[in-house]
């Protein structure tokens, strides 16, 4: 671990609800906003990004659009439907109003191969990826719901080098495998998905 990253449970904002919830808080739930407005500092974007910010900003461009920002879970995915289709109209706008452009998901239906190759092709080219990863069967306590965004930075010979919102610190996972150490414990997660190869606009 090195070089720490923006982490969901930091003081500062862990126990700020996430807008589209009554309860969940950035510290249990907001992986996926945490991660956004880290990439916002690694394209240069918004240096002093926080969850916070994002969450303000992502609000700001629904309500201009005319949406309704209490009913759409702008960054983070209902775990029920995780690809859902409708919803990365969602992440588009959210990501659109933090100055990026995301591109489709690739989940793990596509394959190995697929997943790989999206992640690589973002960062080789200058981009980013966000990494839906589940360890469900792997851990106790945490997220009990299995679903947990990390953020792709940098490739390192052959690993990946990815930013974990859980404790905001840099870990890597091997590129033939897409397996890795999971944070909320000592065992294994695998990547599920691609959600997003993110490219600042």
């Amino acid at each position: 671990m090195n070089k720490p990253h923006l982490c969901q449970s930091d003081p500062k904002w862990k126990d700020s609800l996430l807008w589209f919830s009554s309860s969940s808080s950035i510290g249990a739930k907001g992986c996926g906003l945490t991660g956004a407005a880290q990439l916002q500092r690694e394209f240069g974007i918004r240096l002093d990004a926080t969850p916070l910010t994002a969450q303000a900003d992502a609000i700001a461009r629904f309500r201009a659009l005319g949406g309704n920002a209490s009913l759409l879970p702008a960054i983070r995915l209902p775990v029920t439907h995780p690809f859902q289709p409708g919803v990365n109209i969602v992440w588009a706008t959210a990501f659109d109003s933090l100055g990026m452009r995301i591109s489709p998901c690739v989940d793990q239906s596509a394959g190995l191969k697929a997943m790989r190759g999206a992640i690589l092709g973002a960062l080789l080219t200058g981009g980013r990826a966000m990494l839906n990863v589940d360890h469900d069967e792997h851990r106790k306590g945490g997220d009990p719901e299995g679903d947990h965004y990390v953020t792709a930075l940098r490739l390192d010979v052959d690993r990946i080098v990815y930013a974990d919102p859980a404790d905001g610190a840099e870990w890597s996972l091997p590129v033939g495998t897409l397996t890795g150490p999971a944070t909320w414990g000592s065992r294994t997660f695998a990547v599920r998905g691609v959600r997003a190869v993110v490219r600042k606009q």
